[in-house]
């Protein structure tokens, strides 16, 4: 799971990204790796921004480009109330569990 924010401030968390993406966004330089391992490596978080602002620098305005990313190792599923059954964001209830990481990306802004 990857929990963003935007320029514009909270705008929400992104889910978007299962094992297969992080292999194919690390395996251009390196051997396979499982979503723990990708998640460790200390680059990981700025691969996927990088690919999140590449995609947005095409498809999206400006306002709307992704400035930060903290990646998690948890998927956001139905089984953990992140979901609803129709496999939507429970943005309030992302928002609680991922407080703490939110408030100190939003701090970290410039």
């Amino acid at each position: 799971a990857v929990v963003s924010t935007q320029s514009t401030g909270y705008r929400g968390v992104r889910r978007g990204f299962n094992e297969g993406d992080f292999v194919g966004i690390y395996a251009k330089n390196s051997p396979p790796v499982t979503v723990a391992e990708f998640i460790a490596k200390p680059d990981s978080a700025g691969l996927v921004l990088q690919n999140m602002q590449s995609i947005g620098q095409k498809e999206l305005k400006s306002f709307e480009h992704v400035r930060h990313v903290t990646l998690v190792e948890e998927a956001f599923t139905v089984e953990n109330s992140l979901m609803t059954p129709t496999m939507k964001k429970r943005r309030d209830a992302i928002a609680a569990v991922y407080r703490d990481v939110l408030s100190e990306m939003l701090s970290n802004q410039a």
